[in-house]
């Protein structure tokens, strides 16, 4: 429905990836962008369409493709579901990225979140990041939702698991923990504006930035 239609995602997901390239040096060839505006013709063979399917053929592409020494960033700006948000059994608690095609009634097109870290975690490349800007909460409570998109959430209180051995590992950073929601504005997604200001403004005088840094500046 239009009323729970983001505004900001595509933009952001189009301004981190010029970022990328700007601040962080990225090679723009390396940077593959999958992004779907409301109102677009839907083409569902178009593979730069973020449909479930063509989100898990690219990480796969990805994880074959890549070796040792690479550095993959995979990031999401979109919206994002929690089933068992409310159970205190973590077993049950199921954390899903939205597609472009995702339907309530069917889970398969839906990515999950722990799915893909695991799938992510297998690639041979020892630096690897993981950023979600999107709801980790309810069905019901993205359907009650006051605001717009991404919805609220105290970004104190945002979660990020690292795991560095020396200069390697692999980080996830998200703009939420599970059963919250991330915001969003007619400008942008907080989180993902705040990571591109971190690019551009929060490196030291050697124009570098560290990952912790990058977080700090994030939140």
């Amino acid at each position: 429905a239009d009323k729970y239609a983001l505004h900001s995602c595509v933009k952001d997901a189009k301004n981190l990836a010029e970022a990328f390239v700007k601040y962080a040096g990225f090679q723009t060839e390396n940077v593959y962008l999958m992004t779907f505006q409301r109102g677009d013709a839907f083409d569902p063979n178009d593979r730069t369409v973020p449909t479930a399917a063509n989100i898990r053929r690219k990480v796969d592409e990805l994880v074959e493709k890549l070796s040792k020494d690479d550095l993959l960033v995979v990031v999401f700006c979109g919206h994002g579901v929690t089933l068992g948000v409310d159970s205190n059994d973590d077993s049950k608690k199921r954390s899903y990225l939205c597609a472009c095609d995702a339907d309530q009634s069917a889970l398969s097109t839906f990515v999950d979140r722990k799915e893909l870290l695991d799938k992510l975690e297998t690639c041979r490349a020892e630096r690897k990041i993981f950023l979600s800007d999107c709801c980790r909460d309810a069905f019901e409570l993205l359907e009650g939702a006051r605001y717009r998109g991404r919805g609220l959430v105290d970004r104190s209180t945002g979660a990020a698991n690292l795991f560095e051995t020396g200069n390697y590992g692999f980080a996830q950073i998200s703009a939420c923990r599970e059963g919250q929601r991330a915001l969003e504005t007619s400008d942008g997604g907080l989180f993902t504006t705040a990571l591109i200001e971190g690019l551009r403004f929060g490196a030291n005088e050697a124009g570098e930035i560290s990952l912790t840094e990058w977080f700090d500046y994030a939140y």
